[in-house]
């Protein structure tokens, strides 16, 4: 039993310190650089959108818009790919979702 018990905390110590969440402050530090890193200057932040499961639980994702057009969406998770899309110009519309990502809304 002890060694089953090891074997399992060994197997999810990786998983759960992988699951940590960025702060509000790194999710902003994310949206600038990726927009400076494409558009070649800083960016001012107009609002950060966070979206939630069905249940409202869990944020999923924080969308960022960029004053004078563009946003980013950055996910809550630092075991995935921080940037999850991104736009130049542009708003993102909460309303205007495809019919796959209605659970979104």
């Amino acid at each position: 039993m002890k060694k089953t018990f090891s074997l399992l905390l060994v197997m999810l110590l990786p998983i759960m310190l992988l699951a940590q969440k960025p702060t509000i402050n790194e999710i902003k530090n994310i949206a600038k650089k990726v927009y400076k890193s494409e558009i070649g200057k800083i960016p001012t932040l107009n609002s950060i959108i966070p979206i939630s499961d069905d249940g409202q639980k869990d944020t999923l994702l924080f969308i960022t818009q960029y004053k004078g057009g563009g946003f980013a969406i950055v996910s809550n998770s630092k075991s995935t790919t921080s940037i999850l899309g991104f736009s130049q110009k542009g708003e993102f519309d909460l309303m205007k979702l495809p019919p796959g990502l209605f659970v979104l809304n």
